[in-house]
Formats: structure tokens, sequence, C-alpha cells
């Protein structure tokens, strides 16, 4: 998709941490497109930071909300109401306690799972509900989701299970917004180099099983996350609504690793060690 695509009207993306962060890549690209960028980050630790960030992109406010914190998330999108009518929303929390990430997602405790939850998708039908009267008819909402949703991975647990529920989410808000033609759709790209996967213990035997698996014998690339946000975030997409777009380079279409890659799943499993501290693979350098 070209970067020159011409858009108007105001859009606030939330949950950035860092130029790592997919939300980000959506804000920046939106930006370079004409768009008037809202950001947010999840706390007042981040700010300086996230607006240094913002700044150099030309992309003037940015604020905080902890979508844990009711007063937090009110007096967000009362601030967001003065910039209305929006023409898009992107959710981009997530969260679950990294240390309940590996081992067994049956022994997942049960205050990790309601925040799991409720960060990761409760979050985005609150968000929805709040953005719904600011945003412009024909408007859209976007959330971000992952392949873990549909089979199981090491080393993801709950997180798997938080976005299966987004993705149901997802439809059922759609349906819930489709009067006013609001557009609710969710982007699932494969594992990536960002803040949230770093935080999964060992995430390599992923990043390796999908490379060798997917048709392109690679990942997703941040452009191309940004390229299809600005997509479903634009008047190309109307008509589309309660859709999980996956651009996972043919993963999830694929039972089997091509034989095209071969040689790469050979040396993959020749280079990868699951005991090794190094944190240097060729899937990490993706």
């Amino acid at each position: 998709m070209s970067t020159k695509m011409q858009l108007t009207g105001t859009y606030a993306v939330t949950g950035v941490l860092n130029d790592h962060s997919l939300a980000w890549r959506i804000a920046e690209r939106l930006q370079k497109g004409g768009a008037n960028v809202i950001v947010t980050c999840q706390t007042k630790e981040l700010l300086a930071s996230v607006q240094e960030l913002a700044g150099n992109a030309g992309i003037q406010t940015v604020l905080v909300c902890d979508m844990e914190k009711p007063d937090e998330m009110a007096a967000f999108f009362a601030e967001l109401k003065k910039h209305a009518p929006l023409s898009g929303f992107v959710h981009g929390a997530g969260y679950s306690d990294r240390k309940e990430l590996v081992g067994r997602l049956v022994d997942m405790s049960r205050e990790n799972y309601a925040r799991t939850i409720l960060v990761s998708c409760y979050s985005f039908l609150e968000c929805c509900r709040y953005v719904e009267p600011l945003l412009a008819d024909c408007g859209k909402i976007l959330t971000l989701t992952f392949g873990g949703s549909l089979a199981s991975c090491d080393n993801y647990n709950g997180m798997g299970v938080a976005k299966a529920a987004l993705e149901a989410a997802v439809r059922g808000a759609a349906r819930d917004l489709g009067g006013r033609e609001i557009a609710v759709n969710a982007l699932s790209p494969t594992t990536m180099r960002t803040t949230a996967a770093r935080s999964v213990q060992d995430p390599y035997p992923l990043a390796y099983t999908w490379i060798a698996t997917s048709l392109f014998g690679r990942i997703t690339k941040p452009e191309e996350v940004a390229s299809w946000g600005v997509f479903l975030l634009s008047s190309l997409s109307d008509g589309m609504t309660g859709e999980v777009v996956y651009i996972d380079c043919g993963k999830r279409s694929s039972g089997m690793p091509p034989k095209r890659n071969a040689k790469l799943v050979a040396d993959m499993s020749g280079k990868y060690n699951p005991l090794s501290k190094s944190g240097e693979t060729p899937a990490a350098k993706e």
C-alpha cells in the first residue's frame, strides 16, 4: 500500500509504549498520510518518552490512559470528546503476567486470568462503548490480535485465551455498532519483535515455527502492519466489518513447511538451542 495515501480526520491510537509498538507503527503511518493523530500511553512514567517519539513524527497530542482504572478511562474519553467527531480508533492494550505465560495454562492463577481478560479483552468493549458517540458515521475501530487465538502456543498461555475472546468481542461489537456503519475489525500479524513479544520467555520456538511453516518463509514486517492498519481505518475498507484480517505470510493456511523451506528448517533446527541464554537468533533479527 502506498505511503502517499491522503487521509483526513482525527484518529486516536491507544497502547503506545515505544517505537517498536504496533500501535505506534499505525499511528506514524496515519500521520504521514495526513491524518490528525492522538496517541496514548499507559502511565505518566512513559509520557515523556512517548511525547518525544510523537513530537518527532509531528504528532502533537499525547494522553495518558491506564485501561485498568475506570477513572482514567472516563477522563481520557472526556478529553477525547473535545476532538470529536473521530474518523477512527485503535485499541492496542494487552497484558498478562509474564511469569504465567510459561508453564501450563491450567495452572494460571485466578487473579492473573481476570486481569488478562480485563486489559486484553474487556477494555476493548469498554473503549467501543465510550468511543461510539464520538465517532463519525462510517467510523472505524481496530484492534490487534494474534494467531495464538486459533491454536495453542508454548509460552503464550492466557494471552491465547484473551485473544480468542477479543476476536469474539470484535464480532459482537461489529453487530452492535453496525447501525451507523461503524466498522469493527482486528488485525492479526505473525509474532514480531515488539515489547509484548519480549515479555514472552524463550519466544524463538514460536518464531522459528512461524517462519518455517509460513508460505513466505518469514514473519510479518512492521510496515505491513502499518499499511493494513491504515487500510482498515480508511474508506478503502468500507463495507467490511466484524473481520479478523490475517497478515501472517500464509501461516494460517499452511499445514506443514513448504518443501522450499526445507533448508531453512534444517538450518534453524541446528542453530536453535532452547537452553541458550544468548537471545541472539535468526528470528530475533527479523
